[in-house]
Order: structure tokens, then C-alpha cells, then sequence
């Protein structure tokens, strides 16, 4: 079977029921409408495997996309100088969100939890606090702004994750933000095309 996100698949299996039956009362052409956006959600939500490489210090890409900058910034969440990453998500997918580290997640801040840090916080973000066994943090917050939303997250405060390890879905084309230590090595440039849990994008320094 065509590998398909996990938190789609009783929608897909929804598009299905339908388009069978439509075939089955319906004329052809409207039936055909139901199997094209079938093969189109399908397609959108596909869930391919990807090799995961093997840099115990090494950050990877948490989506699939194209970076746009690299700077240094202020992280509003950690409260510290950072190195900041932005990746601009393909609108076509897929639309996985990928662990960028192994570790430990450590926080989470969804949009609506955050009233205390009105003002503090960007506004319509949804990010994940990851701490490494090394201790070092990487913040992934994802701008859920706009009219089409997609967000789904997986994994919970305290649980441990893989590097490239699949954590939830997101879509459609959102822009990301990787915030890190200003001390870490940058392995990236703007305009450079990104696999999720694959490309790595920055590296720890130790020593």
C-alpha cells in the first residue's frame, strides 16, 4: 500500500468509502471528481521513508523545504541569542514534521496556551523544545497563520525522540524556525533546497 501519513488515514479511507459508492450510484463523471481528489490527498499526504543519517551532533532539516535565511536572532522562547534557521515548507508536500536532534522533548507552545506571554511570544506559533543528551536545545516553531491549517503533534513533554524520528504533520507551505545555539556550525545557505529528517542543516560544537 502507498505509504500514507497515520493521521490521514481514516480521512483517505473516507474518500474512498465515498468514491466507491459514487461509482457505484452515480454518474461517471461525478464519480470521477471523488477519485481524482482521492489520488490528490493521497498524493499530499504521502508518507515516504527517508534515511536518517547517523550525526550524533548533527541537526537535521524538520521539513521538507527551501531555507530562506540564516541569521542571529533572539529566541523568544528560550530567552537567549541564538542561530536561527528559516525554512520555507513545500507547498506540495510531504507534509511530516521530523525530530532534528535525538533527545529528550522538553517543551511544547501551543498558539492558545500562551496568554501569559502575550506580547512575548510570535503570535499564531505552534513550536517543540528538544534537549539533546548533550544538553544543548533546538526550538522548531511553525507559523500556523493563515487560512488553510494543517498541525498535528505527536509527541508529548518528557518523551524521548529519534533524530529524523517522524513527530507530526503540519501543512500548507508554512514557514519554520530553527532556533540553536549561536555556537553551532551552520551547513546550510539561503535558497537551498531541504529533505525532512534527511539534509542536515547545522551541527553542535563541543570543546
Amino acid at each position: 500500500m502507498f505509504p500514507i501519513a497515520r493521521e490521514a488515514r481514516l480521512f483517505v479511507l473516507a474518500i474512498l468509502v465515498v468514491a466507491i459508492l459514487a461509482t457505484v450510484y452515480l454518474p461517471y463523471a461525478v464519480a470521477a471528481v471523488f477519485w481524482v481528489l482521492l489520488v490528490a490527498v493521497v498524493f499530499l499526504l504521502r508518507d515516504l521513508r527517508r534515511l536518517v543519517p547517523s550525526r550524533p551532533l548533527g541537526v537535521v532539516s524538520p521539513v521538507d523545504g527551501r531555507v530562506t535565511s540564516v541569521s542571529r536572532a533572539r529566541d523568544p522562547y528560550l530567552k537567549r541569542e541564538a542561530l536561527v534557521i528559516r525554512i520555507r515548507q513545500r507547498t506540495l508536500g510531504e507534509f511530516n514534521v521530523h525530530s532534528p536532534v535525538e533527545g529528550r522533548v522538553t517543551g511544547r507552545w501551543w498558539p492558545e496556551q500562551t496568554p501569559e506571554d502575550e506580547g512575548a511570544l510570535p503570535p499564531g506559533h505552534f513550536a517543540i523544545w528538544f534537549k539533546t543528551d548533550e544538553g544543548d536545545d533546538a526550538v522548531v516553531a511553525i507559523d500556523l497563520r493563515g487560512r488553510f491549517q494543517l498541525m498535528h503533534c505527536s509527541v508529548q513533554p518528557g518523551e524521548r525522540t529519534g533524530q529524523g524520528r517522524r513527530c507530526g504533520l503540519m501543512g500548507f507551505g508554512r514557514p519554520v524556525t530553527v532556533y540553536l545555539p549561536v555556537s553551532a556550525r551552520v551547513a546550510v545557505e539561503p535558497g537551498q533546497c531541504l529533505l525532512a529528517g534527511s539534509d542536515e542543516i547545522a551541527s553542535f560544537v563541543h570543546g
